[in-house]
This record gives C-alpha cells, sequence and structure tokens, in this order.
C-alpha cells in the first residue's frame, strides 16, 4: 500500500508539472498587429466567448496552416471555475486555442477564426478574428 501511494503521488506530480508548463498566451488584440514565435513552440491564443448563447469560435483555415502552425486542442474556461467556485451556469469566460509552431515563415499565416451559431443559418454574419502569426 505505500509503493501504491508512492507511484500516485508520482503520478499526480508528473500531471501538475505537466499543467504547469508554460505557454505563451496572446490576447485577441495582439493577433492585429502580428505575433511572433519560435519554431516549436506551444502557444494559445484567448478569445471572449460565451457558449451558453449558442455561440461558438471556430477555427476555419486548419488545413493551409498546418504546416506552419500546427492545431493541438481547444479548451473553454470560466473564470469563476478558476478561482476555486463552482461554473457560474450562463457566464461566459474564455475560448483558448493551442497551437505549436511547426514550419518558419517568409510571410506571416493568417489564422482565421468565426464566432457565431454553427448549427442555424442565420442571415447575420458571424463575428470573425484574425491572428497574423510569424514563426522564426
Amino acid at each position: 500500500s505505500i509503493k501504491l501511494i508512492l507511484c500516485l503521488l508520482l503520478l499526480l506530480n508528473v500531471c501538475i508539472c505537466e499543467d504547469a508548463k508554460q505557454v505563451r498566451t496572446f490576447e485577441q488584440s495582439d493577433g492585429e498587429s502580428g505575433i511572433n514565435v519560435r519554431l516549436g513552440e506551444e502557444f494559445a491564443l484567448k478569445m471572449k466567448s460565451n457558449p451558453s448563447t449558442g455561440y461558438s469560435w471556430k477555427f476555419l483555415n486548419q488545413e493551409e496552416t498546418k504546416d506552419s502552425v500546427e492545431f493541438l486542442r481547444q479548451r473553454f474556461e470560466n473564470p469563476s471555475a478558476v478561482l476555486g467556485r463552482p461554473p457560474l451556469i450562463g457566464a461566459g469566460g474564455y475560448t483558448y486555442y493551442h497551437f505549436k509552431a511547426v514550419g518558419v515563415t517568409n510571410e506571416p499565416v493568417s489564422l482565421k477564426f468565426s464566432y457565431a451559431r454553427h448549427f442555424s443559418n442565420l442571415l447575420k454574419a458571424p463575428v470573425t478574428s484574425v491572428y497574423k502569426i510569424n514563426v522564426n
């Protein structure tokens, strides 16, 4: 039983260290002027969102940017949950898109996103956001 406890503590330590890995995070306003990342670097794009309204962010051009910037994952973060409180129902938060720089660029690569109700055919145009990424 002591060996089991030690193994569990070691596993917990590995998980905590992985979560503590520093990833540079960029806001939507950073993307307008251009973001510089290093080859091999993991980075995140942070966007205000509120999935409870039916709207969500969608990464539009993953296929055309994959040689320079690899999409890793996306996650939603409710600010109240970060503070250790139960998530507030209907509250907004942030969607994070995680990427890894996999190819050096001569020109900025534009990562394009839309914020819309993707399940319906609304006449209203979606909100869009573009991040210009330079990999060196």
